[in-house]
């Protein structure tokens, strides 16, 4: 939802900070900025579908693999999980450099092998969320105050030699993983070689941290966030306070919460005890076809 034209403290330079971002994206597969590493991505059964309805349709898309696009003048970057054989794919190569001059100049162009226009259109499939990918100049930082302050499992980040995510482990970027209970997870990256296209990203994480301050009042710039579902907000308060954590109470139920991570990016935590009671009714039930819920 846009907030640009907003009263919100903020709105009066978000719609540039998009444009920026979107601006220092060249989509060209050779090339790579850090701002790519915002993105939310998802798995599909068909990742053929998506690909081929981008290409006919001449959206731009990188591919590693997975493929990533963007949303249309936001500078929000989407990726896409699956199998995919109507393009070339290449992995992360985390430790080729990327400039502004160079290959920040160059044009994207269709990565397909083979006759798009002789290929049938497919249904578009599923988009089942898998993670919420993010900037961060401190990965270990930011990992180590979600393990502080989130429910969460640390996550093998594959980044040896021979692995997906090659010298992602401090030698040519950082990256740290961690899921929670449904495996979607959250990314941290750091990167040393990449682009920052035409906003650094240390400059704009001291900018939102500055904005949002002790989390006393609504910034424009909180829109841009990731929302957990709880079972109880009261543990999470609880720790938050026994730390001197801010944390932004909204609504007048006290159900749902908003903290930050120390990259300024903002968490949504809301409060869904049905929602965990619904699924622990249903674990019991399939171990006991008899049981009943006893409230």
């Amino acid at each position: 939802q846009s907030t640009a034209g907003s009263s919100l403290p903020g709105a009066e330079s978000i719609s540039t900070f998009s444009q920026l971002v979107s601006k220092g994206h060249s989509m060209a597969n050779d090339d790579w900025d850090w701002w790519q590493d915002w993105h939310l991505a998802f798995y599909v059964s068909d990742l053929d579908a998506v690909a081929l309805n981008l290409m006919k349709h001449d959206v731009p898309f990188v591919s590693r693999g997975s493929l990533y696009f963007e949303i249309a003048n936001t500078g929000l970057i989407i990726q896409v999980l699956g199998n995919a054989t109507v393009y070339w794919k290449e992995p992360f190569l985390f430790c080729r450099k990327t400039d502004n001059a160079g290959t920040g100049r160059m044009q994207p162009y269709q990565i397909n092998v083979t006759d798009i226009s002789s290929m049938p259109s497919k249904p578009l499939p599923e988009f089942i969320p898998s993670h919420q990918s993010m900037y961060a100049s401190d990965a270990i930082g930011n990992a180590l105050w979600t393990y502080k302050f989130l429910n969460v499992t640390k996550l093998d980040t594959l980044t040896k030699p021979s692995q997906s995510h090659a010298y992602a482990n401090g030698t040519c970027a950082n990256i740290q993983w961690m899921a929670v209970e449904n495996f979607w997870s959250l990314h941290y990256i750091q990167q040393k070689f990449k682009r920052e296209g035409l906003i650094r990203i240390t400059e704009h994480e001291r900018f939102v941290n500055e904005l949002h301050g002790d989390l006393s009042k609504i910034d424009a710039y909180m829109g841009y966030r990731a929302a957990l579902s709880v079972p109880s907000l009261t543990p999470y308060i609880e720790n938050f306070k026994a730390h001197e954590e801010p944390v932004l109470m909204l609504g007048e139920d006290g159900k749902r919460l908003l903290t930050k991570a120390p990259n300024g990016y903002i968490i949504e935590l809301f409060e869904d005890a049905a929602y965990y009671q619904s699924r622990m009714t249903a674990a019991m039930k399939s171990a006991d076809p008899n049981y009943v819920p006893q409230y």
